[in-house]
């Protein structure tokens, strides 16, 4: 909520105590085949606003991370395939430079990987997608 977000920044901004926030949440989710980052209305909100919500946070020194999740459609960090990965790091490149922000915080869950249609998990996809995160560039904090 946007309230606890201006609130969190008002309780630190002198004390030093928080020096990464995650800010939530966008999601992975396909369409027609592809790895689309969606956010919620609220994120999407904070991204365009982010001079108002993001920079005053990366100005106290703290560091600022987008959190993305599962979006519930069946692909997730662990089934993506090659070329699902090269659009999504770039689509998650463009969103780091765009918004100022300092990083990404993978959470996997709420993919759906149970989906029907939903391709199996693999043991290279979630490596992979690391990997090319960290060719990119630009991100300072992944987890």
């Amino acid at each position: 909520d946007l309230h606890d977000l201006e609130e969190l920044l008002e309780q630190t901004k002198d004390s030093g105590t928080i020096d990464i926030t995650n800010v939530r949440t966008a999601f992975l989710t396909q369409v027609q085949g592809r790895a689309i980052l969606t956010y919620t209305l609220d994120m999407e909100h904070v991204l365009k606003n982010n001079a108002r919500y993001i920079q005053p946070m990366r100005q106290t020194g703290m560091k600022v991370c987008l959190v993305i999740k599962g979006g519930g459609t069946g692909l997730g960090f662990a089934n993506l395939s090659d070329n699902q990965i090269a659009d999504f790091v770039a689509q998650v490149k463009s969103a780091i430079t765009t918004f100022g922000l300092d990083g990404i915080n993978l959470w996997d869950e709420g993919a759906g990987y149970d989906k029907e249609g939903a391709a199996p998990i693999n043991t290279t996809s979630y490596a992979k997608l690391i990997k090319a995160l960290k060719t990119a560039g630009k991100f300072r904090r992944r987890t």
